[in-house]
């Protein structure tokens, strides 16, 4: 584990789309003078590593990065250094099948041809391998542990089997050349295509959830609402620990895109300050979105550190004992649509030179080949006769290091007459409190 570093910033300002490093003096009028420092405050709370932010204004963008790409040798984060941005490309990659048969090429290929190159986007890659190819730093990616403190380092994912959502790395920069497009309604789009995608096919909140006015819908690949008067188009993405945001408002020429490398909701909270700023919305006037998703994390928290009590909420005092004793739970088993999953042992080896190990049920291969790269373990614990609760952690090793599971489901083993375990069942699907078990 890795405590928490303090910050350092790099920023740049663009015209005519070419960097300069260094701090500047003629800032676009979006950015307001003690936004480092609400930044630097907002990243404290949330304990981000690091964070880049870019904001495009009329003709002018604006970028700076904060904190840390990689805590263990201090490398400090720019606003040229490489995040995955997850579903934030839904905008472009939403039908990643049906360009590949119609166009008769890779989707990498594909984008690279059609949309990045023509924007000037040559810091975005579709592969792990292309941008650690470009010589430009790839920001590491940390879980904090909320109870323990400090930041644990999780591998980057190696490739997707979702290309379409989640390949693509690229950084601030390029987003706000991807954003300009947007704002402005410009080529490598034609009217007709900007005008698709900006129309709503669907409801995502059908009411007003601040801080929006009325509902928010979603058209192809932007959710759109009402934000202080004025239409906003938005979207976020998340792979592993990389987070982003995206908020665009066309019709006062704004724009931003917000990148952080730790699960927190940091980008968020800072794109809104952001257009806040530009709108001129007295700070006593705006909606408290950080307490809100503050308060949101800790609700999730106290969930994960007393999940049995919700999954199980009524158990017979005493519960009954397993049926089996827990070697005779040992085995693999497959379903179709998820692969196979691993039941085994996993002992505590803090003492080598103890016999009486306390050993327990393991859960292994869970979210398939896609998700082996995070070596993913769900630890049971008996809850009463054949129902069990897996506690879900990912990172290997690491997560014995964690105070706090990734995910909590119910897990239940059926024993036929014979007294063998026949089948496994393991809330994997994540539908909710009522979703059968795989």
């Amino acid at each position: 584990m890795t405590p928490t570093h303090s910050t350092s910033t790099s920023s740049y300002r663009i015209n005519n789309d070419q960097p300069r490093e260094g701090h500047h003096h003629h800032h676009p009028r979006v950015v307001s003078p003690d936004l480092d420092a609400y930044i630097e405050g907002i990243m404290r709370e949330w304990h981000a590593p690091g964070l880049a932010v870019a904001i495009v204004d009329g003709d002018k963008t604006w970028a700076k990065g904060h904190g840390y790409a990689v805590l263990n040798n201090s490398t400090p984060l720019t606003p040229h250094t490489l995040f995955y941005t997850g579903s934030t490309t839904k905008s472009f990659t939403a039908a990643a099948h049906l360009v590949e048969v119609l166009a008769g090429t890779r989707l990498g290929a594909f984008l690279r041809d059609r949309l990045w190159a023509p924007t000037g986007m040559d810091e975005t890659y579709f592969s792990l391998a292309g941008a650690r190819r470009s010589g430009l730093v790839l920001a590491s990616e940390y879980y904090y542990d909320p109870v323990r403190g400090g930041h644990v380092e999780l591998p980057h994912e190696p490739s997707s089997g979702e290309e379409g959502a989640g390949s693509v790395v690229s950084t601030v920069l390029d987003y706000a050349k991807y954003l300009r497009v947007m704002v402005e309604e410009a080529a490598p789009l034609s009217a007709a295509g900007h005008r698709e995608l900006k129309t709503p096919r669907s409801f995502v909140v059908p009411s007003s959830k601040p801080p929006y006015t009325g509902p928010t819908t979603y058209a192809f690949g932007w959710n759109t609402a009402v934000f202080e008067g004025e239409q906003v188009y938005f979207h976020a993405g998340a792979v592993t620990m990389f987070i982003a945001a995206m908020m665009m408002i066309p019709s006062k020429k704004v724009a931003v895109a917000v990148f952080t490398n730790s699960d927190n909701r940091v980008p968020h909270v800072v794109a809104h300050h952001v257009l806040w700023e530009h709108l001129g919305v007295p700070k006593r006037k705006r909606f408290d979105l950080n307490k809100q998703l503050k308060s949101e994390m800790a609700d999730q928290l106290e969930y994960l550190q007393h999940c049995a009590e919700s999954i199980y909420p009524s158990l017979p005092d005493p519960p009954y004992l397993p049926t089996l004793p827990a070697a005779d739970h040992i085995g693999s088993f497959f379903d179709p649509g998820y692969g196979t999953l691993t039941v085994d042992l996993h002992c505590d080896d803090d003492d080598d030179d103890d016999d009486s190990k306390a050993c327990g049920l393991q859960v292994l291969g869970v979210g398939g080949e896609g998700f082996a790269y995070l070596q993913p373990a769900v630890y049971l614990e008996p809850m009463s006769g054949n129902y069990w609760l897996g506690r879900g952690y990912v990172g290997g090793d690491v997560a014995k290091e964690v105070g706090v599971p990734s995910f909590c489901v119910p897990v239940e083993f059926r024993v036929d007459v014979h007294g063998t375990v026949t089948h496994l069942g393991i809330g994997v699907r994540l539908e909710g409190d009522d979703g059968p078990l795989t």
